[in-house]
C-alpha cells in the first residue's frame, strides 16, 4: 500500500509540475497581441488540470492515507476491507507459544496434542525446550 501510495502522488505531482510549468511559459507569452485567445485558454486549461491535480493529492491525503495510518492497528488485525472486527484486542504475535485456548477448543485429547508437538520436534520445527514447556501445560490443563 505504501509503495502505491508514494506513486501515486509521484506521479500526480508530476502532473502538477508539468501544468504549472505549461501555465508558467503561457503567462510569459501572453504579452503577444495577435496570439491573446489561445494563450488565455491555454493558461486557463493549465491552471484548471493543475487545481485538478492539487484536489487529487488533497483528496488522497485526507481519505485515504491519513485513515489507514490512524487506524493502522485496527487494519493490521482485521484487514482492509473488513466490515467486521476479528477481535476486540490485537493478540501479541511474538509472545509465548500458546498451545490451547480451552475456550475456543470443543474437546481435545492430550495424548494427540503430544503426539501432534513430538512430531513437530522430530522435524526439527521445535526445540527440546519448547516441547517440554507444551508437555507441562497440557499435563497442567487435565
Amino acid at each position: 500500500m505504501a509503495t502505491g501510495i508514494k506513486n501515486f502522488n509521484g506521479y500526480v505531482t508530476l502532473l502538477l509540475v508539468g501544468c504549472l510549468l505549461s501555465a508558467a511559459y503561457c503567462a510569459t507569452t501572453l504579452n503577444a497581441e495577435d496570439s491573446w485567445d489561445r494563450l488565455d485558454e491555454e493558461l486557463i486549461v493549465s491552471l484548471i488540470f493543475a487545481g485538478i491535480c492539487i484536489a487529487y493529492l488533497v483528496a488522497m491525503k485526507v481519505l485515504f492515507t491519513a485513515p489507514l495510518t490512524t487506524h493502522a492497528e485496527w487494519i493490521e488485525i482485521n484487514g482492509i476491507f473488513a466490515t467486521k472486527p476479528k477481535s476486540g484486542k490485537k493478540e501479541n504475535v511474538h509472545s509465548e507459544v500458546d498451545i490451547i485456548k480451552g475456550e475456543k477448543l470443543k474437546q481435545y485429547s492430550v495424548a494427540d496434542e503430544l503426539t501432534k508437538w513430538a512430531k513437530l520436534k522430530e522435524d526439527g520445527h521445535i526445540s527440546e525446550e519448547e516441547f517440554n514447556e507444551a508437555r507441562t501445560k497440557l499435563l497442567k490443563r487435565n
